[in-house]
């Protein structure tokens, strides 16, 4: 499995842009394979900052979705352009998964 995080900063005026653009293109990759889950977070003392947490089985599987003609055609027309020129882009290998017990 692999995590894939993106941070974003979003102006106090796009947020509610942001998050409509974020729940279109977040639907759009939960029906390709290998997807697992995603989760937008806000900060609690930074409101502008935002960050999308993801998980997928590979990062074969990530990888195919995002070349995807629908998902490449849906960034395109996604409103939130200037947040993503600032967004810090990681992918991570998840070691330790923690659950209660």
């Amino acid at each position: 499995m692999v995590a894939f995080l993106v941070t974003f900063k979003v102006p106090k005026e796009s947020e509610a842009e942001f998050i409509q653009d974020y729940q279109r293109i977040a639907t759009l990759l939960s029906r390709q394979p290998g997807f697992i889950r995603a989760r937008l977070h806000r900060g609690l003392h930074d409101k502008s900052v935002v960050f999308n947490y993801a998980e997928w089985e590979s990062e074969e599987h990530f990888r195919t979705a995002y070349a995807a003609k629908e998902v490449e055609e849906m960034h395109q027309s996604l409103k939130v352009l200037p947040s993503m020129r600032t967004m810090d882009l990681q992918r991570y290998e998840i070691l330790i998964d923690k659950r209660p017990s």
